[in-house]
């Protein structure tokens, strides 16, 4: 999907035609296919035209033995999620959650240009 698709999308499920995507970033011990269910079914409780759910995945280990390894994997995902600034910031009002180690994540990814007009951080691990 490029991000002339994606907003394409995003754009047309808007009733403003202004598409406002809420990036939501999973934590430790989710597996992608997880995330994905999880956000589907949640996209049901919002406001049609508000704010479309957009999945963040990184690569987490998954299960909770894999703490650690998902702490040395979370820095690189940032830097991941870094390089996808550019079609980030083709959307003029945006917005980012961040569950658990998806705040590390996001730590590992924000600079003083990384700008949203909300970052809701859930359970953050610091």
């Amino acid at each position: 999907l490029t991000v002339a698709e994606a907003k394409a999308i995003i754009n047309g499920d808007s009733e403003e035609g202004e598409g406002k995507p809420l990036f939501c970033v999973h934590g430790f011990n989710v597996q992608p296919g997880t995330h994905l269910k999880q956000l589907k079914n949640q996209a049901k409780m919002f406001n049609k035209g508000k704010f479309m759910l957009v999945p963040v995945i990184w690569p987490s280990a998954g299960g909770v033995t894999n703490y650690n390894s998902d702490r040395v994997t979370a820095p690189g995902a940032g830097k991941a999620f870094k390089t996808l600034k550019k079609g980030i910031d083709s959307f003029p009002r945006k917005s980012l959650l961040c569950h658990s180690m998806g705040n590390f994540v996001l730590r590992h990814a924000a600079d003083e240009t990384f700008k949203f007009d909300n970052i809701f951080m859930a359970a953050a691990v610091s």
